[in-house]
């Protein structure tokens, strides 16, 4: 047996995370070394982080996507206690810690404390009970979700397709930054009139004047950047809700990659004016929100212009949920957009806008539980940091990049989750109003939607 000695270890280890994550290593060198840590080692270990944390969001995804799959039930009513717990917490620890403040105390009043304690558990008691009260629709959130959980795991290369289209939509997007600034640079250095200057002030009294057409060409060009990237937007939305639906009429019967492929030739094919039209609807809406947004009421406005403005963004709102669920219903059945803006608005009448209040409980259900996972993680990345390598205060700043970083990838995940649910809720009611029921599975789900006013009507004249 040979003898393994305590530097050759050392030397092993060292040379592992030179050829892994080199920043790690070179920290960890002049941890040993008892020497200081320079910039470049600094932002060497903050990007081998950001890249673990990029090449880890892979696994984890796809292990959330199988959570949900196979155990929507217990991770959801896992992660709801927290809903209320965490501000629960929060709202005793900040009372406390302003108990034992001396700062706090003088400027915060006894009775402004225990006011706003007070308030924050309120709150706490209303939100516990709007779960407690909408218990049903929940279950039904779990059940949609556990089935688009399996849509998506049975059409997994849409993880991969819908960040490649991404990819050459930022390509495409190239040229226009490129003539924007070039448009920038036709113009010319003018004096502003009425000044008078000499030596180095000279340049002060000097600007830059573009061309007359420059203005509006800028105006035309931001105008085209802005409805393609929610052109762009919506040809995601179209292709998921086309692949998800052929996988759930057909049931296996093509291939993923065929069902991609055909989602691909319908939506930049007979499909393209429609996604089109879509994305300049939701463009125009985008710009009137930014209006609103750029526009504040101020007090003398009265009671009046707050209304207005306040029913106009609930207007806005309405728009893109409808249009959502246009584009959802048009990549199902081919309609045009008319046609299908007028059957999404009948299925949301049928069915009591519970579409509504399905899309705001998975939402919130899936960020919230994307936020508790990817604290976890930040927990374990910050007790590695701290444990192996004496960053200080900038071991939070590097596990806050990296639990951003991670939590961004989870939202975006969610939001395709988010169109697989509204695809399959669509799919379920096309099957409701048919009286098609494939199986026991789709037939549980039936029975847990609503049933409009007409529905139950005509039911009870049946049985009478």
């Amino acid at each position: 047996m040979g003898i393994w000695h305590k530097g050759h270890g050392t030397n092993r280890k060292n040379d592992f995370l030179k050829g892994v994550f080199p920043g790690w290593a070179q920290i960890y060198s002049e941890k040993r070394l008892g020497g200081s840590f320079s910039t470049d080692s600094l932002v060497e270990v903050l990007l081998s982080t950001l890249v673990l944390t990029v090449a880890l969001s892979i696994p984890f995804i796809f292990g959330f996507l199988w959570l949900l799959k196979t155990f929507a039930r217990q991770l959801v009513f896992s992660c709801l206690p927290f809903f209320i717990l965490v501000p629960a917490f929060l709202d005793v620890f900040w009372f406390v810690a302003c108990l034992l403040s001396s700062e706090c105390q003088e400027s915060f009043s006894r009775t402004g404390q225990i006011s706003l304690f007070i308030f924050i558990a309120i709150l706490c008691g209303i939100f516990a009970w709007i779960i407690y009260s909408n218990r049903d629709h929940i279950e039904l959130t779990i059940r949609m979700m556990q089935a688009s959980a399996q849509a998506l795991f049975s059409n997994w290369m849409l993880l991969i397709v819908l960040p490649g289209l991404s990819l050459v939509f930022f390509v495409y997007l190239g040229p226009f930054v490129v003539l924007l600034i070039y448009g920038y640079m036709n113009g010319e250095i003018v004096g502003t009139p009425g000044t008078y200057c000499q030596g180095e002030s000279a340049t002060d009294c000097c600007t830059w004047s573009v061309g007359k057409w420059v203005p509006l060409y800028y105006i035309v060009t931001i105008f085209t950047v802005l409805w393609s990237i929610l052109l762009m937007t919506q040809v995601q939305v179209y292709i998921i809700s086309s692949t998800i639906a052929q996988w759930y009429f057909a049931m296996s019967k093509t291939k993923v990659t065929g069902r991609i492929w055909c989602s691909f030739k319908n939506v930049f094919g007979p499909s393209f004016g429609t996604v089109t039209f879509s994305g300049l609807i939701v463009s125009f809406v985008s710009m009137i929100r930014a209006l609103l947004d750029s526009t504040s009421v101020d007090d003398q406005q009265g009671f009046f212009a707050t209304m207005l403005q306040r029913f106009v963004r609930f207007t806005l709102v309405s728009i893109e949920f409808l249009n959502r669920f246009t584009i959802s219903f048009a990549a199902i059945t081919g309609e045009s957009y008319c046609h299908s803006a007028r059957l999404s608005y009948e299925l949301l009448k049928r069915n009591l806008l519970s579409p509504v209040l399905l899309e705001v409980i998975s939402t919130q259900l899936l960020t919230g539980m994307a936020f508790i996972l990817t604290v976890v993680y930040a927990i374990v990345v910050l007790i590695i940091l701290k444990a192996g390598m004496s960053l200080g205060s900038v071991a939070y700043y590097v596990t806050a990049l990296a639990w951003f970083l991670l939590f961004v990838m989870f939202l975006l995940f969610c939001q395709v989750l988010n169109n697989t649910i509204d695809t399959l809720y669509i799919c379920y009611a096309i099957d409701k109003d048919s009286g098609n029921f494939p199986t026991m599975e789709v037939l549980d789900i039936y029975t847990m939607l609503p049933v409009s006013r007409d529905q139950s009507r005509a039911l009870v004249a049946q049985q009478v």
